[in-house]
């Protein structure tokens, strides 16, 4: 064997070792998550974020709840060295008092193929919530939203689209959007202002991802800390189709044969 193959067998040999430790690594901030004590019936949702720390794209395959009082979302997309997703975990207070100790396995093609994320809190009982008074309604903060549903029209599925809608706080204190929940859980929002001052006005921008083809008519709930109305129900429609690209007609024309 000559030099030049004993050099091209070398290289090779180097590159395959690089290629064959590349890999992506999960980095969380955190791994748990304590809730505290949350009323009965409002919604424990926790982003876990994480970030690739490895020097190979990582794919999170699933995040696996260990009940269905729990629900895990995550990023699909790849997600590149350097770059940033999240595993959101969802827990479900109604009718479920009590304290809770849930885990969510996050299955991925990284250095560590499996991650366990853990959600923990008090459910306290609708029965020892103490009864807002009066004086507590007339201060509190009011939100007013311009308006209640909304049509996307023709939406292709697995696409994200967005829309957002203003509201305004009528009341005397300081307004937040504490959480949004759908029973679709293929909604994400964003609040253009963390808190909403009396008589200011801001934004909810509705981020939707269908997964469902045909008509689609989904609820949402938005929470804020509005004690006269703290839950309001909004719709949303939708025509899911599978892909909004028609396929381009290519005609073939018959040659003739010269005999």
């Amino acid at each position: 064997m000559n030099i030049n193959k004993k050099l091209i067998l070398i290289f090779v040999f180097i590159a395959f070792s690089k290629i064959s430790y590349a890999q992506g690594e999960l980095d969380f901030k955190e791994l748990i998550h304590d809730f505290g004590n949350i009323e009965e019936g409002k919604e424990a949702k926790f982003e876990f974020a994480y970030k690739n720390s490895g020097n190979a794209p990582v794919i999170v395959s699933a995040a696996q709840p260990s009940c269905g009082c729990t629900i895990g979302e995550f990023t699909k997309d790849p997600v590149l060295p350097g770059k940033s997703g999240k595993v959101t975990a969802i827990y479900n207070t109604v009718n479920r008092p009590g304290s809770f100790y849930k885990t969510i396995s996050v299955t991925n093609n990284g250095k560590l193929h499996s991650v366990l994320l853990t959600i923990k809190g008090t459910v306290v009982p609708k029965s020892q919530i103490p009864a807002v008074t009066v004086e507590q309604l007339k201060k509190s903060p009011i939100l007013s939203l311009v308006a209640l549903q909304h049509n996307y029209g023709q939406v292709e599925k697995s696409k994200t689209v967005s829309t957002e809608i203003k509201l305004k706080n009528s009341g005397k204190t300081a307004l937040k959007i504490n959480s949004v929940s759908s029973p679709c859980h293929c909604f994400a929002f964003t609040v253009s202002s963390p808190s909403i001052a009396p008589g200011d006005s801001a934004s909810i921008e509705f981020k939707y991802t269908p997964r469902v083809i045909g008509e689609r008519k989904e609820f949402v709930n938005v929470f804020s800390n509005d004690l006269n109305k703290p839950q309001v129900e909004l719709q949303f429609q939708a025509n899911v189709v599978e892909s909004l690209t028609n396929p381009s007609m290519v005609k073939e024309e018959k040659i003739k044969a010269p005999f």
